[in-house]
């Protein structure tokens, strides 16, 4: 209770001090308050032109395009676009063409006035209801609705016309690498086809040298193999065919010397007839047929021999089917031969080829790693070019599409309109701001001159000083009724300055509501 008692002492004692120096707040009250009223009600009025456009991103292209051109993100372009729109060269275009750049003499204030636009230019929207709102307030509402009108343009024309600039510059960039391209894949494949040329003998097809080297090793085994089972064959079927005995020669050679030996031998029938074995002419003849007979067995082994190696000898008719048989083993052993000698001639180059490849083997990790790399480098660059050339296709029919159709279609929903009343400055906050500031500029100026100055303001003042029991009592002024007089004129005054303020302060709001334009217009 004491300290609630003090404080209300406190505050007379501050009321008192800031009332014996009103004539500061009045001071300060009609100083600022003319000033910045004046100030206020010379601010033009502010027109504020909106528009509102809907960018309508579906298409019925978009379905039936997928997966073969490329579509861009409409609704993300545009948000872009709603953001980068006032660039310096948009901002340059809506000045000439509303005039406004020749208002300004010098480049600082051209350059003020392209940064003041591009504040008061306001644009929002989003891309979940993709309507975009363009605002712009001037003192003017036909400069304001042209400029509405050319950024709504400007926002329009871009938005239409950046996919297709995209479009090309991508078909562009796409033309030029798949050039690149071409050229690598061309340098490539010529390089490749130079290596193989230049080693084509140790050039192993569609494998690796070491798995040529163990195939061509596997085909000499079994080259080797089927040379082992021909002669085989052939042995076997000589062994079969040829005659033990020379009685089975006889029954299936022929031989220049059979006839004349079977003449002798009648001959010698007809003469043992005649005459003795020991007869001279029976001795010679014998030793005649013995004769004979040799070269006849000699011969017989001959043709055998040669029927053996595969050469077909000659029949004179006699024993044909013996002849025939003796033909046929002839046929099939040269025909058993010729295979075999086939197979010797393979297994010669097989061993060619294998010496070769021995003989190459130390160089061929180097050649094979230089081989990969040529292959390797060939295969990207192939499916380098062929991604490119893909791309390209569907850039192209993407830019085609972007020519003939139009991917966002722009539906004005609300036009921009010439404002008929002013939507600023707010005045009336502005005057309540001032008046306020003021008042508080005057109550603390004299409360500090208050509490600087060791005069006291009163009883109260002197009570908190010296105690209010050291106080004896009080006595008047000699001029008491003069003083108290100049003090009641100087609180007329100050009240009748207040009231003709507050009147001015209530006229302008009244003003400010009624008309809602500033007073300067009137005196106009």
């Amino acid at each position: 209770m004491q300290n609630f008692e003090e404080t209300l002492v406190l505050l007379k004692i501050y009321f008192s001090g800031i009332w014996q120096r009103k004539r500061y707040v009045m001071v300060s009250m009609w100083g600022v308050c003319a000033l910045g009223w004046a100030a206020v009600s010379t601010m033009p009025n502010q027109y504020e032109t909106k528009a509102r456009v809907f960018a309508d991103t579906s298409s019925i292209l978009k379905p039936l395009l997928n997966n073969i051109a490329v579509q861009g993100d409409t609704d993300n372009e545009i948000q872009t676009i709603s953001r980068t729109l006032l660039t310096r060269e948009t901002l340059q275009d809506i000045m000439r063409q509303t005039d406004m750049h020749l208002k300004y003499t010098t480049p600082e204030m051209y350059e003020a006035q392209l940064s003041s636009l591009k504040d008061e230019i306001e644009i929002s929207g989003s891309t979940r209801t993709n309507v975009y709102d363009i605002r712009y307030q001037n003192s003017d509402p036909k400069l304001a609705k042209k400029v509405v009108e050319l950024t709504m343009q400007n926002f329009v024309d871009k938005s239409a016309g950046r996919s297709r600039q995209d479009s090309g510059v991508a078909t562009n960039f796409l033309q030029e690498q798949l050039e690149k391209y071409e050229l690598k894949l061309r340098e490539s494949e010529s390089e490749l086809a130079q290596f193989k040329r230049d080693n084509q003998t140790t050039m192993p097809n569609g494998q690796s040298y070491y798995s040529a080297l163990s195939e061509t090793e596997g085909v000499l085994s079994e080259l080797e193999i089927a040379i082992a089972e021909k002669s085989a064959e052939i042995k076997g079927r000589k062994d079969r065919f040829m005659p033990d005995s020379g009685e089975e020669a006889d029954a299936i050679v022929e031989t220049s010397y059979d006839e004349r030996l079977s003449q002798m031998n009648t001959y010698l029938d007809q003469m043992l007839i005649k005459y003795t074995e020991r007869h001279p002419a029976i001795l010679k003849l014998k030793q005649n047929i013995a004769a004979i007979d040799e070269l006849r067995k000699k011969e017989q082994q001959d043709i055998l021999n040669s029927a053996a190696k595969g050469a077909i000898p000659y029949s004179s008719g006699k024993n044909s089917s013996d002849s025939t048989a003796l033909q046929s083993f002839a046929l099939g052993i040269n025909e058993l031969e010729s295979e075999r000698d086939a197979l010797l001639a393979r297994k010669a180059k097989m061993e060619e080829k294998l010496e070769d490849l021995k003989t190459n083997l130390s160089n061929m990790p180097e050649i094979e790693s230089k081989l990969a790399e040529l292959n390797r480098d060939y295969s990207t660059n192939m499916s380098l070019y062929e991604k490119l050339l893909m791309r390209r296709e569907s850039a192209m029919i993407s830019t085609e599409a972007d020519e003939k159709t139009q991917q966002v279609k722009f539906k004005v929903i609300e036009p921009p309109r010439e404002a008929i009343s002013p939507v600023g400055p707010p005045r009336i906050i502005l005057y309540v701001m001032i008046f306020i500031f003021s008042l508080t500029i005057g109550v603390v100026l004299a409360f500090l001159t208050s509490q600087t100055s060791a005069r006291v303001t009163g009883f109260t003042h002197l009570g908190k000083i010296v105690g209010t029991s050291n106080i004896i009592g009080r006595l008047e002024h000699a001029n008491s009724k003069k003083m108290k007089r100049v003090k009641r004129a100087k609180s007329l005054t100050f009240i009748l300055s207040t009231a003709v303020l507050l009147s001015i302060f209530v006229a302008l709001i009244a003003h400010e509501v009624i008309y809602g334009q500033s007073p300067m217009l009137w005196l106009k």
